[in-house]
């Protein structure tokens, strides 16, 4: 995963103009995960470039990158089922991007209350939604979810009733891998960590009742010294 980052990294630098950083502002960092379910990936655009050729697969991370502070429209495409219209459902939007700040980008669905004239209902549709990095003690961990309603889980041996896009942190993580379930349901496994470190627990669903689980690390990040500017002398 570093290894993938660090290419990720350079490559996101080298296709993004750095003027801004010249003139004087700073760098931002993202890290993007997709929780949609399925076998189907997503395609990313983040400022007219595409980040990953071939998409973003479910329940996977981006890893942390960096990006010129200032404002990004990002775009998410993902691939309907043959029975479904649009053949591509789309997400736009923009992230702003400010220095030193951190934000976990979340992809999932959204169902859609409208019905079609036949009574069925229309195909959700994708979102996007910024959770700001944050570091904890130890091993870290806030659980996410962004299933609508019946948000009753169970976390190894911890019962939750958690609220859609509310952070909760769990308490006592020890750094081990856990069963994730809903309503008596396994719906993932978290793999655990070696290191002591934040993290963030997503849950992802769709109309079909299929589920995707994705932990990401959500620390704050900082710039590395070989890319920081030297400060230039007060004059006298």
């Amino acid at each position: 995963m570093k290894t993938h980052c660090r290419a990720l990294l350079a490559a996101f630098l080298t296709i993004l103009p750095l003027s801004a950083q010249e003139e004087g502002d700073g760098l931002g960092f993202l890290n993007i995960v997709n929780l949609i379910p399925g076998k189907i990936p997503a395609d990313v655009t983040l400022a007219g470039k595409e980040l990953f050729p071939g998409g973003l697969k479910p329940g996977s991370d981006t890893g942390w990158f960096m990006v010129p502070v200032g404002e990004k429209p990002i775009t998410i495409a993902l691939e309907q089922p043959d029975d479904e219209e649009p053949k591509i459902a789309k997400a736009s939007g923009k992230v702003e991007l400010e220095d030193g700040v951190a934000n976990v980008i979340a992809i999932y669905l959204q169902p859609d209350p409208r019905l079609k004239p036949d009574g069925t209902p229309f195909p959700p549709k994708v979102r996007i939604r910024s959770f700001p990095a944050y570091d904890g003690r130890g091993f870290a961990l806030r659980f996410i979810t962004t299933c609508p309603s019946d948000n009753r889980f169970q976390i190894a041996t911890k019962m939750i009733d958690a609220e859609p896009f509310e952070p909760l942190a769990i308490p006592g993580w020890s750094g081990a891998p856990f069963d994730i379930m809903r309503n008596g349901k396994l719906i993932g496994r978290a793999t655990g960590s070696s290191e002591k470190a934040s993290f963030y627990l997503f849950v992802g669903t769709n109309p079909a009742g299929e589920y995707v689980t994705a932990m990401t690390r959500s620390g704050t990040q900082e710039v590395p010294p070989w890319m920081k500017k030297e400060k230039k002398p007060a004059k006298p």
